[in-house]
């Protein structure tokens, strides 16, 4: 559950830091346990796209914890997140919704047009990652296309996948 998101961006702008005050349920490590732990999740976003009041929604992330005893801050992709549950007996949309995480190296990239004006350019990434096979007990390593959209809020991420460089990605599942 959640309230309504806020943020401090000045008036005016259409990006920035989105908090949505929350909570998550935690019983312990037996399950004896009922906790509710406040906590804030951020995301760098548009503005508009903050969560509804009283709605539920999966979200996947990173947790950023502290060392000091203070609740942890998740920060999550906007794009990612699912509504579950808002009010009505609909089925939630789970199109596009499956989330991923890859540590790799970029072997290759290439600018496409669309066919689409509003998208742009985007841009194809070949990533390199290494993965153990619990099966034949080795490392294999493994190539995964990454689409970076050309939409005017990550078009300027596109000069960040240069050949050889480290990353990791973070995003949604659509096609393979």
């Amino acid at each position: 559950m959640f309230l309504q998101s806020v943020s401090n961006a000045p008036q005016g702008n259409m990006y920035g830091k989105l908090i949505t005050p929350s909570f998550v349920h935690c019983s312990g490590l037996e399950g004896s346990g009922l906790e509710d732990i406040e906590l804030n999740l951020e995301t760098n976003t548009a503005l508009n796209n903050g969560f509804k009041a009283s709605s539920t929604y999966f979200l996947a992330g990173l947790l950023m914890t502290a060392t000091d005893g203070t609740a942890p801050t998740p920060t999550y992709v906007g794009l990612g997140a699912t509504q579950i549950f808002d009010g009505s007996n609909s089925a939630p949309n789970l199109s596009n919704r499956t989330a991923i995480v890859g540590l790799g190296h970029v072997v290759s990239r290439q600018e496409v047009s669309c066919q689409s004006r509003e998208l742009g350019v985007r841009l194809e990434v070949i990533v390199a990652h290494n993965d153990w096979d619990g099966e034949n007990k080795v490392h294999k390593r493994f190539l995964a296309k990454y689409v970076v959209p050309g939409t005017k809020n990550l078009i300027k991420t596109h000069l960040l996948y240069q050949i050889g460089q480290e990353l990791q990605l973070f995003g949604t599942l659509v096609d393979f």
